[in-house]
């Protein structure tokens, strides 16, 4: 079984409140419309338009998080913020969900806020209640509920056996996978420099934390490293391949940041920065493409810390022709 952000390669949310899914691509919205989700083929080739293939309905709150298993049976699970947990059949398509559950509700508590999975087939999900709970997608039931989190349980992370929650308080905690214990915590010895986490993401030995305010922490091997200041406003989203981090929010771009170093000392270096037109929700890098919300997807076409990177920006029918300076320059044109 193979567990991926999203098994089609992009998830997202904007202020529609839908789910919509492509041939590459994956998004979930939350706000006015009736709750749906939207579906496409799988891992299949990229379709010119974006256009959505299929759609899922059900949802009767705001749609919070998804996440995609790429297992014997493909799913699509969607969690919302009345707690309702929706899981989807991705192949074939169906209508209807082929589960579906709700957490137990407080009304004082905003529902559902992120989902991942393990390898072991186990949803774990963050809640407004200030828990995570771990569920088996085998029968639904509740394995364990994790308690620490002193607000929303906003972003959850697996690796190595690790799963990595950031929340609304300020911290990460690390959860071991085997007996769900308690690991470490981290950033909760920083009180003058707490800020509500939004976004996480985890490669190997770095963590990386995305704040309200626009900055990022960086920890490796559970040590702290590196605090930089990236946006003006807060970071909904954070991809990294490699040394390379991408991120986005409000400020509606998409920065471009190198991560390097030794196990003393830690350097974030930028090196670009992709404008758009809306807030950036999520971010999804995956085979030479960066995916993100709204909907768009650039194309790299070379090394991207080359003397000069080329790329393409997609949006529907719509495509330009833009270029990526070297770090020298750290500017767009």
């Amino acid at each position: 079984m193979t567990v991926k952000p999203t098994a089609l390669r992009l998830l997202g949310r904007d202020d529609h409140n839908h789910v919509v899914v492509g041939r590459n691509w994956i998004s979930g919205d939350g706000g006015r419309r009736p709750t749906t989700v939207e579906g496409g083929a799988g891992s299949g080739s990229m379709t010119e338009d974006l256009s959505p293939l299929h759609r899922f309905s059900g949802h009767e709150n705001k749609i919070m998080a998804l996440v995609c298993v790429d297992g014997k049976e493909p799913l699509c699970i969607s969690g919302d913020s009345g707690g309702g947990i929706f899981i989807w059949g991705t192949a074939p398509f169906r209508r209807d969900p082929l589960r579906k559950w709700y957490e137990k509700q407080d009304w004082r508590f905003s529902g559902i806020h992120s989902l991942a999975v393990s390898k072991n087939y186990s949803l774990y999900t963050g809640s407004g209640d200030r828990t995570i709970k771990a569920w088996s997608l085998e029968d639904e039931t509740l394995i364990c509920t994790m308690t620490g989190h002193k607000s929303v349980v906003s972003t959850l992370a697996i690796c190595d056996e690790v799963l990595y929650s950031g929340s609304w308080d300020g911290t990460v905690r690390l959860w071991s996978l085997n007996d769900h214990c308690p690991l470490t915590v981290l950033g909760e010895d920083r009180v003058a420099d707490m800020h509500s986490i939004l976004a996480i993401t985890v490669d190997r030995h770095l963590l990386v934390a995305a704040h309200e305010n626009g900055c990022i922490k960086v920890w490796r091997n559970d040590v702290f490293m590196k605090s930089k200041t990236l946006h003006n406003g807060a970071i909904f989203a954070m991809s990294m391949q490699g040394k390379c981090l991408y991120t986005g929010g409000s400020d509606t771009n998409v920065n471009i940041q190198e991560l390097s170093g030794d196990e003393f000392e830690l350097d974030v270096k930028p090196y670009g920065s992709i404008p758009y037109r809306s807030t950036v929700t999520t971010i999804l890098y995956s085979q030479g493409k960066l995916y993100d919300q709204p909907g768009n997807i650039v194309l790299f076409t070379s090394q991207l810390f080359g003397n000069m990177t080329s790329y393409r920006v997609l949006k529907g029918e719509s495509m330009f022709d833009k270029h990526l300076w070297s770090a020298r320059h750290y500017q767009l044109i």
